[in-house]
């Protein structure tokens, strides 16, 4: 609890303030979220756990498109589909701001990034690992060394972003190594985040 709000009633007061765009209500949930630090994982976590249902996607592809933009623009869609998701993107945000407060979710983001099957839930529950320092590093690590992970050449970005937090020195080294990788996509993305950090690094001297 925090000013005689639970996590969850934070959580909400988070996500409205995302509908209503307003800023100092915003500001207000994150800083009650960070007081309860650790307390408020195992809530977000479940939040992060959502896929948009396949049947969206299908009448995106098959319908003919009036109909389909009616469908998925319905008031329906928008309090189930649209309202989910939210949440979910918001959850993921929260526990990246958490940072290292947020380290005892690496066993269940380690989980998760490993599951084909929910690809959405994967990529949020990576962009934390990138957050939460030394812990998280090493998982995505350990993840890019398995030839049976999927998303492989997201786990690659996921060490890229943790630069901020790890150092960019620290990261480097694994991206160049993948530069060799049997996988053409993650060769294709190692160059990329390669040249990325390199140009930061050297921006970065430059202006010390």
């Amino acid at each position: 609890m925090y000013q005689g709000r639970s996590v969850s009633g934070w959580f909400t007061v988070y996500c409205e303030s995302d509908r209503t765009g307003s800023n100092a209500q915003r500001g207000i949930a994150v800083t009650a979220i960070k007081a309860m630090g650790t307390n408020a994982c195992p809530v977000l976590l479940r939040q992060i756990e959502y896929e948009i249902p396949s049947w969206c996607d299908t009448v995106g592809r098959r319908w003919p498109a009036g109909v389909a933009k009616r469908l998925l623009g319905s008031s329906l869609v928008r309090a189930t589909v649209v309202r989910k998701l939210e949440r979910a993107e918001a959850a993921r945000t929260l526990l990246v701001q958490l940072g290292t407060n947020a380290v005892s979710t690496v066993p269940k983001l380690t989980i998760m990034i490993q599951d084909r099957n929910h690809a959405q839930t994967a990529t949020r529950a990576g962009y934390v690992l990138s957050s939460v320092g030394p812990e998280g590093f090493q998982t995505l690590v350990a993840a890019l060394a398995r030839t049976n992970q999927p998303f492989r050449q997201d786990m690659l970005s996921f060490i890229a972003f943790s630069a901020p937090v790890v150092g960019t020195n620290t990261c480097l080294p694994r991206l160049t190594a993948a530069l060799e990788d049997p996988d053409p996509i993650v060769r294709i993305t190692a160059t990329n985040l390669v040249e990325y950090l390199t140009k930061h690094l050297e921006s970065s001297s430059g202006t010390q």
